[in-house]
C-alpha cells in the first residue's frame, strides 16, 4: 500500500519541490516583514506620539488575532477546506493590512488595519504551510522544514535594512504601500500549495471502478427487466382477433361469435396476469428462498435506491430508510420477521455511522494530552521561552535608540539577529542529530544563556554591546523553535501532534498579547526598556526551570526498567 502511494503521489519528488518553493517564498515575505516590526514600531512612536504601552498594543492585539486564526485554521479550516485556500486568503489579508495601514491617521486605526487583519492573515499562513509540507515530504521532511524555517530568518536578515532604506526614501506611508505589495507575494506562493489529493490516483481509480460497477448493475437490471417482460409475454400469448377462435368443449368443438371470443380473451388475460403476480418472488417468496437468500432480496431493493438517492447524498441512513419502506410489501409472517431483522441491522449500521462521524468531529482535538505530566510542564515552559525568544527583537531598535543608535545602525542589529538566528536553528539540529545530545538539554542551555543576557541589559551602554547581544541572542533564540517539535513527538506521538501544536500556539498567542502591552507599560513607568528586558529574561529562566523538571521526569520514565516475563524453576 505504501509503495502504491509513493508511486501515485508526488511524495519527496515532482510537485513536492514546487510546494516547498511556495512555502519558502511565503515564509520569506511574511516572516521577514513581521520581524521588521521593530523598525516600524519606532516610526509609529514618532508619528502618532502615543505612549509605548498603547503603541505596543498594536503588536499585542495582532498576537491575539493570530491565536484565533491559527486555532480555526488548524482545526475546522483544514477539515472543511485545504491548505492552499487558507494560505491564499491569509496572503490577501496580509497585503491588505499594509495597504490600509498606509492611510492610518492615528494609532487606533492601526489596531484594525494592522493588528486585526495582519494577525488573522498571520494565523492563516503559519500553520497550514507546515501541514502541507508534511503531506508532500516523508523521507526528506527534515530538509523541507529546515528550508522553510530558514526562510523566516533570511527574510528577517534582508527585510530589515530594506525597510529602513524605504523609510528614508519614501517615508512611512510609501514604505507601508511597498511592503504591502511585497507581502502580496504570499498569494503567489500559496497558489503553488496544490492539495495532494489532486494527484491521488487511488480516488480516481475508485471512482472509475464505482462508475463501472454502477453501469454493470444498471445493464444487468435492464437485462433482467427485459427477460421478465419476455417471460410474461411468453406466458400471455397474443391471439389474433381476425382469425376465428375455436375452443374445445367437453363434448365437441364449436365456433364462438366475435363478441363472445373477445370476452373470453379478456378473462383469460386477467386470469393469467393475476397468476403471474402471485408468483413474483418479491411479493410472496417461498419460505426456503426467504431463509436461504436474504441478500438477493436486499440487493434487489437496494440497487434502485443507490442509483437514485445515493448518487446525490452520501448518508447511508437514507438508503436504510428507503429499504425499510420497500420491505413493507412483504405480507407473510416469515417475511415480516426477516424484514424486522434487516431493518434493525440497517438502523444499527446507520447509528454506527453517526457515532463514527461524531467521534471524527470530536477527534479534531484530543483532550487526553492534558493528562500527560510531561506536556503539562513543557507547555508553560514553551510559552515563557517563546516570550523571551521572540519579543525582545521587536523592541531592539527602540531599546538601542536610548543610546542614540538610529537609522541603518539599528536596522543592522536586526540583520545580525536574522543571520545568527538562521545559523542557530541549523546548528541546533546538527548538534542534536549528529552528536546525539538530548534536545531538552540544548533548549535548557539556550534559555539560560538568553535569560542571563537579557538580565544584563543594564550594562548595554555602547553600540558594540548591542552587536554582541544580537549575536548571542540570535544564535540561541532559535534553539527552542528548531527542537520543540522533536520533543513533542516523543511526549505525545504522531496521533496527538496536531492537538499539541494547537495548544502551544494558543498559549503562545495569549502570552504575546499580554506581554507586548506589558513591555510598553514597563517602559512608560521606568523610563527605559531595562525593566522590560528583565521581564523577558525572567521568562527565559522560568522556562529553563520547567524544562529541567520535565527532563528529569522524562529521564526517570525512560530509565525505569521493564520487568521481563521470567519463568522461575525450582532449585
Amino acid at each position: 500500500m505504501e509503495s502504491e502511494r509513493e508511486r501515485s503521489l508526488p511524495v519527496d519528488r515532482g510537485w513536492a519541490w514546487a510546494v516547498l518553493g511556495g512555502s519558502v517564498s511565503t515564509y520569506f515575505f511574511y516572516a521577514g516583514i513581521f520581524k521588521s516590526f521593530g523598525i516600524l514600531f519606532v516610526e509609529f512612536l514618532d508619528k502618532y506620539q502615543e505612549s509605548a504601552a498603547v503603541t505596543a498594543l498594536v503588536s499585542g492585539l495582532e498576537s491575539a488575532c493570530f491565536t484565533i486564526a491559527a486555532l480555526l485554521s488548524l482545526t475546522f479550516g483544514l477539515r472543511y477546506t485545504n491548505c492552499r485556500t487558507i494560505v491564499v486568503i491569509g496572503g490577501l489579508l496580509l497585503g491588505a493590512s499594509f495597504v490600509l495601514s498606509s492611510f492610518a491617521q492615528d494609532i487606533y486605526f492601526l489596531l484594525v488595519s494592522y493588528s486585526i487583519m495582519f494577525g488573522l492573515g498571520h494565523g492563516m499562513v503559519a500553520g497550514p504551510v507546515l501541514c502541507i509540507l508534511g503531506d508532500y515530504f516523508d523521507k526528506k521532511r527534515g530538509i523541507a522544514n529546515g528550508a522553510a524555517m530558514s526562510a523566516c530568518s533570511v527574510g528577517g536578515l534582508l527585510m530589515a535594512p530594506l525597510c529602513r532604506a524605504l523609510l528614508d526614501e519614501y517615508g512611512l506611508q510609501g514604505t507601508l504601500l511597498i511592503m504591502g505589495g511585497l507581502v502580496f507575494n504570499c498569494v503567489v506562493g500559496g497558489a503553488l500549495l496544490r492539495p495532494i489529493d489532486f494527484f491521488s490516483l487511488e480516488k480516481r481509480r475508485a471512482k472509475m471502478k464505482s462508475n463501472k460497477h454502477r453501469k454493470k448493475r444498471r445493464d444487468k437490471r435492464r437485462q433482467e427487466e427485459e427477460e421478465t417482460n419476455g417471460n410474461i409475454s411468453k406466458s400471455l400469448p397474443l391471439l389474433d382477433t381476425d382469425e376465428p377462435f375455436r375452443a374445445r368443449s367437453p363434448t365437441a368443438d364449436s365456433t364462438f361469435s366475435p363478441l363472445a371470443r373477445r370476452a373470453m380473451l379478456k378473462r383469460m388475460r386477467s386470469r393469467t396476469e393475476s397468476e403471474v403476480a402471485t408468483q413474483e418472488p418479491m411479493l410472496s417468496p417461498p419460505l426456503s428462498e426467504q431463509t436461504q437468500s436474504p441478500t438477493l432480496q436486499t440487493k434487489a431493493v437496494e440497487e434502485p435506491v443507490k442509483l437514485g438517492i445515493a448518487r446525490y447524498f452520501s448518508n447511508e441512513s437514507l438508503i436504510n430508510i428507503a429499504f425499510a419502506s420497500s420491505a413493507g410489501f412483504k405480507t407473510s409472517r416469515d417475511s415480516v420477521r426477516s424484514r424486522k431483522n434487516t431493518v434493525s441491522e440497517s438502523s444499527e449500521g446507520s447509528a454506527s455511522n453517526v457515532k463514527e462521524q461524531k467521534s471524527t468531529f470530536q477527534g479534531i482535538f484530543n483532550c487526553k494530552i492534558f493528562l500527560n505530566l510531561s506536556f503539562i510542564l513543557f507547555a508553560p515552559g514553551y510559552w515563557f521561552g517563546s516570550i523571551a525568544g521572540s519579543l525582545p527583537v521587536l523592541y531592539m531598535p527602540a531599546h538601542a535608540g536610548e543610546i542614540d543608535v538610529h537609522g541603518q545602525r539599528a536596522a543592522l542589529l536586526l540583520s545580525i539577529f536574522g543571520a545568527c538566528d538562521a545559523v542557530g536553528r541549523f546548528l541546533a539540529g546538527v548538534v542534536s542529530d549528529h552528536f546525539h545530545i538530548n534536545p531538552r538539554y540544548l533548549i535548557i542551555f539556550a534559555c539560560v544563556i538568553n535569560g542571563l543576557m537579557q538580565q544584563m541589559s543594564v550594562l548595554f551602554t555602547v553600540y558594540w554591546h548591542f552587536v554582541l547581544y544580537s549575536l548571542v541572542y540570535g544564535i540561541f533564540a532559535g534553539f527552542l523553535y528548531s527542537l520543540y517539535a522533536v520533543i513533542v513527538l516523543q511526549m505525545v506521538g504522531t496521533e496527538d501532534f496536531r492537538s499539541t501544536i494547537t495548544v502551544l500556539m494558543i498559549g503562545q498567542g495569549i502570552g504575546f498579547s499580554i506581554s507586548n502591552p506589558l513591555i510598553g507599560a514597563l517602559k512608560d513607568n521606568y523610563g527605559s526598556y531595562d525593566a522590560s528586558m528583565h521581564y523577558t529574561g525572567t521568562c527565559a529562566l522560568l522556562a529553563a526551570i520547567l524544562f529541567s523538571i520535565e527532563a528529569v521526569i522524562h529521564k526517570h520514565k525512560s530509565s525505569k526498567p521493564t520487568v521481563p516475563d521470567i519463568e522461575l524453576s525450582p532449585g
